[in-house]
């Protein structure tokens, strides 16, 4: 079973490369599949050089690149890697890997168990420690929010964290 894993990236830190294949690396790893990585640069950033494209091409094999000049945003950036990707399983992350390799595992075995079609991560309580608590205000109203209006069983839909197995991939390409 192959999972893509789609990596949208606009103005990315300092070492964002190095982060990468030593993640890449952690989760090929930790999951025992392979693992198709898609990054997809959302505009032209000062991070994004010549030498740290070629790091990652030399250091992740069949990695794929999509690259526009113009910030489209990242749900644009997604759908864009969403059309590329070829895996069973089409999971996307931030570029800076904010969620542990277990927390990305979880949701990559409940849909590879056919557990679910479609999965959300959801942050615990330990990440609002780390927030203002303007950010944690307004996160948590939005969770409320969504679970009063919209009543759906996920309420974290701000979630960096999501995965789906590939039927649903034209659905989510008709998304805007």
């Amino acid at each position: 079973m192959l999972l893509t894993l789609i990596l949208p990236c606009y103005n990315p830190p300092q070492g964002w490369e190095q982060n990468i294949v030593a993640t890449y690396t952690r989760l090929c790893k930790k999951f025992l599949v392979g693992i198709e990585l898609v990054i997809v640069l959302d505009g032209i950033s000062a991070a994004v050089t010549p030498e740290s494209l070629s790091y990652l091409r030399q250091n992740i094999i069949g990695i794929t690149i999509i690259s526009y000049s113009e910030n489209r945003g990242k749900g644009y950036a997604i759908r864009q890697g969403v059309a590329k990707a070829t895996g069973d399983i089409i999971m996307y992350t931030d570029i800076d890997f904010p969620y542990t390799t277990g927390s990305m595992y979880a949701v990559y075995s409940g849909l590879a168990a056919h557990t679910f079609d479609v999965g959300v991560g959801v942050k615990d309580e330990q990440y609002y420690t780390h927030l203002p608590p303007v950010r944690r205000f307004i996160s948590k109203s939005l969770q409320f929010m969504v679970g009063i209006f919209l009543s759906m069983p996920v309420t974290d839909t701000q979630c960096g964290l999501k995965g789906f197995r590939k039927e649903i991939a034209p659905l989510f390409l008709q998304t805007t």
